[in-house]
């Protein structure tokens, strides 16, 4: 079940960008017209991230945009030290989580018609399948493991968008993978066969 993608990266290097430190220098101290260049780096990145979560690109766009406007809002409070991007993923990943847990739809395979065709049907029980498993792990399993597994991202590029140390990740992925493969083949979480 081969979940990889190859997420659209961002362009710009976040932190070691001397014209993107000068933008936000200069949005710290209040400027909309320093922060539009940012938005318009990060725009189409964000719109496509808050997608791969929530699953409908007109909120996407909506988060995007709330995520835009909450991170100007609290530049003050940004460590210039620090890189743009994983402290803006924070603010945006908080708001999809946020939209995600009011919605929180049932779906029940009796509600989900027969597709035509050959093997439409095992798809999407192998869709719901994974997604109970999924639902299964802690919350820093499943953002490790969705940022590693699903949007193809680094150990090291894991460890700076959650802020911790990249062993943390390594053992985030790495149990959270047996308890998925536990959950998906029937065997119970304790059993070490």
């Amino acid at each position: 079940m081969a979940l990889r993608f190859a997420p659209p990266r961002p362009t710009g290097s976040g932190a070691r960008d001397p014209e993107e430190q000068e933008w936000i220098r200069r949005c710290r101290n209040g400027s909309r017209r320093a922060y539009e260049p940012l938005v318009r780096r990060y725009a189409a990145w964000a719109e496509a991230t808050a997608f791969r979560r929530v699953g409908d690109r007109e909120e996407a766009r909506d988060l995007a945009q709330e995520a835009f406007i909450r991170a100007f809002h609290a530049m003050p409070r940004f460590r210039p030290d620090r890189p743009f991007l994983p402290w803006f993923l924070v603010i945006l990943d908080n708001l999809c989580r946020s939209r995600l847990r009011r919605r929180r739809p049932v779906v029940d395979l009796a509600d989900v018609p027969e597709p035509a065709g050959d093997g439409g049907m095992e798809a999407v029980e192998d869709r719901l399948l994974l997604d109970w498993a999924l639902g299964g792990l802690s919350e820093p399993q499943r953002r490790a493991l969705l940022l590693k597994d699903v949007e193809g991202f680094a150990h090291r590029e894991v460890a700076e968008r959650l802020g911790v140390p990249e062993g943390t990740v390594m053992s985030r992925v790495h149990h959270a993978r047996r308890r998925l493969r536990r959950a998906l083949t029937g065997r119970p979480p304790g059993d070490s066969a």
